[in-house]
């Protein structure tokens, strides 16, 4: 019988924040999961704006590309 492969969904869970993205990690792996999955997106792209608070409130919640290159070496 094969091994089930587990993928924990951190989705934006992070807040936008790296130290919480890490530490997600972690809690993830000792739960047994053999990866993790982050939502990515810029929200230039998904959010007008003038809609300046619905704006920067997604915009808080990316990592930059920087960001998840350190997170896949820890």
């Amino acid at each position: 019988m094969e091994k089930v492969y587990i993928i924990a969904e951190i989705g934006v869970n992070h807040n936008g924040n790296i130290s919480i993205a890490k530490k997600l990690i972690k809690i993830a792996k000792k739960s047994g999961a053999d990866a993790v999955k982050f939502q990515t997106y810029d929200t230039k792209y998904y959010i007008n704006k003038s809609e300046k608070e619905r704006f920067a409130k997604l915009k808080s919640f990316e990592l930059t590309k920087k960001d998840f290159k350190k997170l896949s070496i820890s």
